[in-house]
């Protein structure tokens, strides 16, 4: 395949992608990446807000799908080191990287005492069951090819598919940054967090496993996934699936 993306450009897209996510967290208003405020106490015209803000990413993720295959022709699929099934930044964004950050965390907690680090390994930990338990119902329900072996991404099997979209890898990584930025908000924890949810979900196109709108749709599920977990944690609207209070571990599930 004549790709544009080599070893050298691939090193200058990365870079270029961890720019931009520091230009996105610098520019964009912190207000406008929480839920609306219609998850937490009515408010005039909230309805209206979510509405456009759900139109303008739906709209988004169709404009990404009409060109898949596009997308899919600029990379060079020939170089399959990166992201690899036993590399680093496939573990990351399976339940290696889970294990890695819910039991670092947990683990900094305790050594740390901090009850923040203790609530944010629940938390993450929360939001990837559930955004699994997402994922894999998509999966199954939309039933998209993947790239390979039919090379088309308008191809669905509903209920019978092999399970293209969304990406799990990438809606797993990002729903694991979106907690912890949300417990931790300074900049360079966003930028390392969501750099690297970034780094995992090109990977998945670059090993041809994903068309990009299974990674775009994947980022954005893991983001709304790990962003309203950690709202629930803390408004309380939901008990935990897994509490702790530093020192016992319960799973329970109460609602009220």
């Amino acid at each position: 395949m004549d790709g544009i993306i080599n070893p050298v450009h691939r090193r200058q897209f990365l870079v270029q992608a961890w720019l931009l996510a520091v230009l996105l967290i610098v520019t964009v208003p912190r207000s406008s990446l929480a839920l609306p405020p219609s998850l937490s106490s009515p408010r005039s015209g909230s309805h209206v807000s979510t509405v456009l803000v759900a139109g303008s990413v739906l709209g988004g993720l169709a404009l990404v799908h009409v060109f898949d295959s596009d997308i899919r022709g600029r990379i060079d699929h020939e170089q399959r080191n990166f992201g690899r099934r036993d590399s680093f930044i496939y573990a990351a964004g399976g339940i290696e990287g889970l294990g890695v950050v819910a039991g670092g965390f947990y683990l900094g907690g305790l050594l740390g005492r901090s009850e923040e680090a203790r609530q944010t390994s629940v938390t993450v930990a929360e939001a990837a069951l559930i955004n699994a338990l997402l994922t894999q119902g998509l999966k199954g329900l939309v039933g998209r090819s993947r790239p390979l072996p039919r090379e088309d991404p308008h191809f669905f099997q509903v209920f019978s598919g092999p399970g293209s979209f969304p990406s799990g890898h990438t809606s797993t990584a990002f729903s694991m940054a979106a907690v912890v930025t949300d417990h931790y908000p300074a900049w360079w924890v966003q930028v390392v967090s969501y750099g690297m949810a970034g780094t995992v979900g090109f990977s998945r196109m670059a090993q041809d496993a994903h068309w990009a709108s299974d990674v775009a749709s994947g980022a954005v599920l893991g983001i709304l996934v790990g962003k309203t977990v950690s709202r629930w944690e803390r408004q309380r609207r939901m008990s935990r699936f897994l509490y702790t209070d530093g020192r016992r571990l319960w799973i329970t599930q109460r609602w009220g």
